[in-house]
């Protein structure tokens, strides 16, 4: 499950037009799923990948659940910890944080950028 749900992610986060199967449309989480989503980093936006998905197996999803659980992730990827996680990896910022979590995430993304390319250590894709 962790595998198909990896899977899941990796190709709605590259705009891939993948299909979600009618049992993942009708079986998932969308708090959790948006939670988890949003503290990998992705952008709101990939819910409508996952609404046009399911709409075609004739599954209307509501997107409610996936953005309360989003903004829970959010608060938990905008940490000045996270942000030096992603700085540090040299991974572009997302910017999904608002501004009121954004400076403790800025802090730790310059902090950890700052590190890695005194390391000289090459950028992750």
């Amino acid at each position: 499950m962790r595998w198909q749900i990896a899977c899941l992610i990796f190709i709605l986060g590259t705009g891939c037009a993948h299909k979600l199967t009618k049992n993942e449309c009708s079986t998932k989480d969308l708090f959790k799923f948006g939670k988890n989503l949003a503290y990998k980093g992705f952008k709101l936006s990939v819910f409508n990948n996952i609404q046009r998905s399911c709409k075609e197996h004739g599954i209307e999803i509501k997107s409610a659940a996936f953005k309360k659980g989003w903004v829970e992730g959010m608060k938990n990827f905008c940490t000045d910890h996270r942000g030096f996680h992603w700085g540090v990896t040299r991974r572009d910022d997302p910017n999904i944080c608002t501004e009121e979590l954004r400076l403790d995430f800025e802090k730790g993304y310059i902090r950890g950028k700052n590190l890695a390319k005194s390391r000289g250590k090459k950028k992750k894709v």
